[in-house]
């Protein structure tokens, strides 16, 4: 995963909406006390804050932004004991503790993320 923009909303403390991609997908993630810079390589620290609606689908990978907040609609494929959420290339930790009882590690989940941070 590489960034491939950043939009600075307080560059003084870091504070920044940076857009993450891996070639095909593309997320926006919320930063802060982080100097980061377009085209560094983010590994294994995009954190989902919040999840909802989540409901298994069939196998599609996808990724959409929600009006101008940090929400995204996704789809994507469960690992790691369901405690990543695999878009493309593209990796997000969430809570499994989020994830409803009859969805397994594996299944192709949708969902609605209210935040991604990056987390270094």
């Amino acid at each position: 995963m590489i960034i491939s923009n950043i939009f600075w909303i307080n560059i003084d403390i870091f504070e920044a909406e940076v857009e993450i991609t891996d070639g095909n997908f593309s997320i926006i993630c919320f930063s802060c006390d982080k100097k980061l810079n377009k085209g560094d390589t983010i590994d294994d620290s995009l954190v989902a804050i919040d999840i909802a609606e989540i409901k298994v689908v069939e196998n599609e990978y996808y990724i959409q932004k929600i009006d101008n907040s940090f929400e995204h609609y996704v789809k994507g494929r469960l690992s790691n004991n369901c405690s990543k959420l695999n878009i493309g290339e593209i990796s997000i930790n969430i809570n499994k503790n989020m994830m409803p009882g009859d969805i397994n590690d594996g299944d192709f989940i949708e969902a609605i993320i209210y935040r991604i941070d990056i987390c270094l």
